[in-house]
């Protein structure tokens, strides 16, 4: 009976003390700094040393308001204000260069333009007693060989906090802005260097994976690599795990497909939108975002084609769905 008490008391307890917070300045959230791969890719990369011209160019509505939530949340990083895009550029950075990759910052007329247009955090939380759910995101349009690309990131993450909200500290804000720079990462070395992990470092990821996450809550970060990887040899062990019951890894697995520019899995993908196998939001949504990354005529025609079917629903799924599919529009 005590023990229900103490259950029950805790989310009111933790409410009380974030309405508290909120009156004296809000909620103070601190940022890790992201541990770049270990992994270096195969393959020759450029000798020289590119520079990387990350551009703001955020309008002042998204600049005001990184994360909205009902309580004010202040992001910080190495104690200090975070700014969001230079937060991404550092890390993007790093994440290159420890994949062997020799980029450093810079604005130089050869430089690479990178011009980040949205990043930023939704916040939603129906009561004390659901989770707090984090929808984490980035665009960002990057000049290549081939001409601009954009190039988006997508994280949903959820808990529910019991004791105190710094549980929510890691899970829901510093993991999926660490995701976020190392997806931009792996997206432009796919689209501008086109250097992979070699084939051992994927069966070795695989093997992992399926040794580990049933019982690792950290193990969609593997599963994660090998979507980075840019090697199509991680398609098909990426397909049976869209399937597994840990759905951060089924997530993660779903996402990297998109990464990968699986193409040949549209099909599939169009089938998790649907509901067909698991018909929850975050599959679905997680689907629609891989589909996005295809950067087909045929992924863009479905991303619009469900843009328009939901463009007069405004319930809470519809809108966030919508949010999601104007990333890529």
């Amino acid at each position: 009976m005590f023990h229900t008490f103490v259950c029950r008391l805790a989310p009111a307890m933790l409410v009380v003390s974030m309405l508290a917070g909120c009156a004296a300045g809000g909620l103070t959230i601190p940022i890790k700094d992201p541990v770049p791969s270990e992994h270096k890719f195969s393959g020759e990369a450029r000798s020289k040393q590119d520079q990387l011209n990350f551009v703001d160019s955020r309008p002042a509505s998204d600049k005001a308001s990184f994360s909205t939530w009902i309580v004010p949340m202040n992001f910080v990083a190495k104690g200090k204000p975070l700014d969001p895009v230079a937060f991404v550029a550092e890390h993007t950075t790093k994440e290159l260069v420890a994949r062997g990759i020799p980029v450093t910052q810079g604005a130089g007329n050869q430089a690479m333009e990178i011009s980040i247009s949205k990043v930023g955090i939704d916040n939603h939380r129906a009561t004390g007693f659901s989770p707090m759910v984090t929808l984490t995101f980035l665009v960002a349009d990057v000049t290549t060989p081939a001409g601009k690309k954009r190039m988006t990131a997508y994280v949903k993450r959820a808990k529910v906090p019991v004791w105190g909200f710094d549980e929510l500290n890691d899970p829901c804000y510093s993991e999926p802005l660490s995701l976020i720079t190392k997806e931009l990462a792996a997206k432009i070395n796919r689209d501008v260097y086109g250097l992979k992990s070699d084939d051992s470092e994927i069966d070795r990821l695989v093997a992992k994976v399926n040794a580990e996450a049933a019982t690792n809550p950290l193990s969609y970060f593997d599963v994660y690599q090998l979507g980075f990887s840019n090697n199509p040899r991680a398609i098909e062990p990426l397909v049976k795990l869209t399937a597994h019951n840990q759905e951060y890894v089924r997530l993660a697995a779903i996402s990297s497909l998109g990464i990968l520019k699986a193409t040949s899995q549209q099909k599939l993908l169009e089938n998790l939108y649907s509901g067909i196998g698991a018909d929850i939001w975050q599959d679905r949504a997680i689907a629609l975002k891989a589909i996005g990354d295809l950067d087909t005529p045929e992924s863009k025609a479905f991303l619009q084609a469900e843009f328009d079917r939901l463009k007069d629903k405004n319930d809470r799924g519809a809108v966030w769905t919508k949010k999601l599919i104007a990333l890529y529009l």
